[in-house]
C-alpha cells in the first residue's frame, strides 16, 4: 500500500508542477546515511557511506533519475538456536543500490527547488565475519561463548520513495541540503523499510 500511496503522491505532484526552467542534466554526489531502527533482539542497522545519481529532464516538470549508493555498516541480531541459547549476532554488512524512475519538479522559488520521486531497481548485500556471543550459558557443558563466520550475499528487490530540496549556490550548481527516503527492500528473509537520507553537491548542465 506505502508503494501505491507513493505513485499517487508522485502524480499529484506533477499535476501541481508548473513549467520553468530548469537543468537538462543534473549530477548529484554525496554523503548518504540509512537506519533500520528494529526491536530488542531483533535485526537493526546503521550504515553510512555514498550516494551519486544522473538525472535527464524530460520537460520542465519531470526527470529520470538513475543512481547508485554504497554504504558499510553493521547489523545486530538476536537469535535462538535449537540448543535453546539465545545469541547475539553482529554482522558487518556492506550494501550496494542500484535504482532507476521519474522524479517530479514539483516546485521552485529563487534559490529554492523541491523534488519528488519513486525509484525502483535492486540492492546488492553482503556480510561477513560474522561474530555471536551467548547471553547465557548451556547447562551440561558451560560453554561460555559461541563464535562462527559466514558470507551471505544476496541480491533483490528495492525501492525508494521520498523527495529532496535543492538551493542554488552559483551557476552551475546547488547543495542538495537534503533528500529523506524510505527504502523499502527484501533482507534477511523479510520485507523491511529503512530511513535513508543524503546530502551533497548537484552540479548542473544546460536549460531545459
Amino acid at each position: 500500500m506505502n508503494k501505491f500511496a507513493a505513485v499517487i503522491l508522485f502524480l499529484t505532484g506533477a499535476c501541481l508542477a508548473f513549467g520553468q526552467e530548469v537543468p537538462r542534466i543534473e549530477v548529484f554526489g554525496g554523503y548518504a546515511f540509512s537506519h533500520n531502527p528494529g526491536l530488542p533482539l531483533a535485526d537493526f542497522s546503521s550504515d553510512h557511506g555514498w550516494e551519486t545519481a544522473f538525472k535527464y529532464n524530460l520537460t520542465s516538470r519531470i526527470g529520470l533519475v538513475a543512481e547508485i549508493d554504497g554504504r558499510k555498516g553493521t547489523d545486530f541480531r538476536g537469535l535462538q538456536p535449537s540448543t535453546g541459547l539465545t545469541v547475539f549476532v553482529q554482522q558487518p554488512v556492506s550494501t550496494f543500490n542500484f535504482l532507476f524512475g521519474p522524479e517530479v519538479n514539483v516546485h521552485r522559488y529563487g534559490r529554492v527547488a523541491f523534488h519528488l520521486r519513486g525509484l525502483l531497481g535492486f540492492v546488492h548485500a553482503s556480510d561477513n565475519d560474522t561474530h555471536a556471543s551467548l547471553f547465557s550459558t548451556d547447562p551440561l557443558t558451560g560453554q561460555q561463548q559461541f563464535l562462527f563466520t559466514r558470507t551471505f550475499i544476496t541480491n533483490t528487490f528495492a525501492a525508494a520513495f521520498g523527495g529532496n530540496m535543492d538551493i542554488r549556490l552559483g551557476r552551475g550548481f546547488s547543495w542538495r541540503a537534503v533528500q529523506p527516503e524510505a527504502l523499502v527492500l527484501h533482507r534477511n528473509g523479510r520485507d523491511q523499510t529503512d530511513f535513508r537520507v543524503a546530502t551533497g553537491l548537484v552540479f548542473n548542465f544546460g536549460n531545459r
